[in-house]
């Protein structure tokens, strides 16, 4: 081959890994693609499939902790800094802001927020990818991803349920008016009814973070937000400086505030504003406007030691159906009973998951109850009642799913000799629940990723797509290399034989 035609296929190869860089690791960030609610709902998917931590990986069902991020759309800017290349970060100590999709980062280790105190990671390679309260890892910061946009203003469908969002976060523990349509929100986010299908797709969003070299320090954020809290008149989740300060400080004075004085407005923050605003009588949005702010530094500013007792037997009555994804101080409390009861064996979070429905399960049917795996007004009754039956680990009690003849008085004194056979058939109750659980949420996740895809961002098509492109331009390209070398290659035999033909006539000549 001459140098003209290698320098040709030298061109071609060329373009051809350049063109597979392009594709396969240049992120599409867009808010049609790459969105809070549709990163958490990856990784919760991630979970929910089991996939494994495979160090330096970031490829479908082998992740590290920052695999698991960049494998969504190629987000998060650096794999080795996505906390230094967030536009905007916080300190978890202060609170996180009630978003799903943001990340999570403490030295050497970063994870998703997917709302309710829960986090995925993917933690190490004897664990692969977590499902756990943030309180377990003790995460450090929080931060925007990179590339990502997160919803601003309307409803997201995550993990099968329906979450609305005003000002930047998803509301929690009211009830909102909308299309002439009463939606109530548990302390979860989780709206009691859905909206049409079209409310998904009107959301607002931010518009997407992009990669921003941080060195601000939290001590001189403070000057800065001041100024812009006194253009503003408000100060909300995200303010911090003097103002911020004064303000803790006399929701403090009023019992309304325990936490630290930090000058951050977080979410313990707001929630103390909001019980601050229901004690006044005035709107609940927990944001410190003028006319609030005016009563709050008043002398007639209303305490919470009034209010505590009346508000306390609302939260503990056994009215309401708890179940997955519900938390609060009566899940915390579920939660001790349970465990001292035996069937709980892990730490109190007070939020509603899957360990928590399989105690649930298991106490219901040591406890004759119907095994649904949430905590029903039948269930809280026998719980609270002091006559529940505790987990009889040396005599295990028969479940109510076995034989319909057993009498009431058989499950307390089951013989020894029926010890195993008891073990068998509770062991098998709890993975029956377990086993409907885990398919359950599988269910959810995967509705979720395709309900992401069509409103709230496209979790798997840019992947797809991806895939799809690249397999065009490798064929685009083997058929214009083979097209080359096949024309070069007869147009060399097509010499060949002409030379041939004039050499053969000269020699017969």
């Amino acid at each position: 081959m001459n140098k003209k035609f290698k320098r040709t296929i030298s061109i071609l190869l060329v373009s051809l890994i350049l063109s597979a860089i392009i594709v396969m690791q240049i992120p599409v960030a867009s808010a049609s693609s790459s969105t809070g609610v549709g990163l958490a709902a990856f990784a919760m998917k991630a979970y929910n499939d089991g996939w494994s931590y495979v160090y330096g990986s970031c490829t479908s069902g082998a992740v590290d902790c920052s695999g698991l991020i960049k494998l969504y759309n190629g987000v998060g800017g650096s794999r080795t800094d996505m906390l230094g290349s967030s536009p905007e970060s916080g300190n978890v100590s202060d609170g996180i802001p009630r978003i799903q999709g943001l990340g999570l980062h403490k030295p050497g280790h970063v994870g998703v927020y997917v709302g309710n105190g829960m986090a995925v990671d993917a933690r190490d390679e004897q664990s692969g990818v977590c499902y756990s309260p943030i309180s377990r890892e003790n995460w450090v910061e929080w931060f925007k991803v990179a590339g990502v946009s997160y919803p601003t203003n309307g409803w997201v469908l995550f993990n099968g349920n329906s979450y609305y969002y005003e000002d930047g976060q998803y509301v929690v523990s009211t009830s909102e008016t909308l299309d002439d349509i009463t939606y109530n929100f548990n302390s979860s986010g989780v709206s009691d009814k859905s909206p049409g299908s079209s409310a998904y797709e009107a959301t607002d969003y931010s518009s997407v973070s992009a990669p921003v070299a941080k060195s601000v320090s939290k001590a001189s954020d403070s000057s800065t937000s001041t100024g812009s809290s006194s253009n503003s008149g408000v100060l909300k989740v995200g303010s911090s400086g003097d103002d911020v300060t004064k303000l803790q400080n006399r929701l403090t004075a009023l019992g309304f505030y325990s936490g630290p004085i930090s000058g951050y407005f977080g979410d313990q923050t707001e929630s103390a504003y909001k019980d601050f605003q229901r004690a006044a009588n005035v709107t609940v949005d927990g944001i410190a406007g003028a006319s609030d702010l005016k009563i709050l530094y008043s002398d007639s500013a209303p305490k919470k030691a009034a209010q505590t007792v009346a508000t306390q037997p609302a939260t503990t009555s056994a009215n309401t159906e708890y179940k997955i994804g519900d938390s609060g101080d009566t899940i915390l409390q579920l939660q001790t009973k349970l465990k001292d009861l035996g069937y709980f064996n892990d730490t109190p979070t007070g939020y509603f998951g899957e360990l928590t429905a399989a105690a649930v399960t298991t106490f219901q049917a040591a406890n004759k109850l119907t095994q649904t795996g949430y905590a029903d007004t039948a269930t809280q009754k026998m719980l609270n009642s002091g006559t529940a039956v505790k987990n009889p680990n040396s005599a295990p009690t028969v479940p109510a799913t076995t034989t319909a003849t057993q009498s009431a008085t058989s499950a307390s004194s089951e013989p020894e000799t029926n010890t195993a056979s008891n073990v068998k058939t509770q062991t098998g109750a709890l993975n029956t629940a377990l086993a409907t659980k885990v398919s359950t949420q599988t269910s959810n996740a995967v509705a979720t990723v395709a309900a992401t895809d069509t409103n709230n961002g496209a979790v798997q098509t840019g992947e797809k797509f991806n895939s799809i492109l690249w397999i065009i331009i490798s064929l685009a390209a083997t058929f214009i290399t083979f097209f080359i070398v096949y024309a070069r290659e007869k147009r060399k035999l097509y010499t060949h034989r002409t030379r041939a033909k004039v050499y053969n006539s000269r020699r017969r000549w």
